[in-house]
């Protein structure tokens, strides 16, 4: 599934970090490291609204 990724998101907090994986126009798999994957998932989320993820393309 990683080898068809053609874009990356990538989001850092004080105590987490969401990876957001894409194939095309949908995301495929998100990787979170954190005590609580929950709390990560909404500050991910609400940096994204706030433009503050990064993207990056693969390849």
């Amino acid at each position: 599934m990683l080898d068809s990724v053609d874009r990356y998101c990538l989001y850092v907090g004080f105590n987490d970090a969401v990876i957001e994986f894409w194939r095309g126009d949908e995301g495929a798999v998100k990787l979170i490291y954190s005590e609580n994957p929950t709390e990560a998932l909404t500050h991910f989320y609400d940096a994204e609204k706030r433009r503050l993820v990064r993207c990056e393309s693969v390849g």
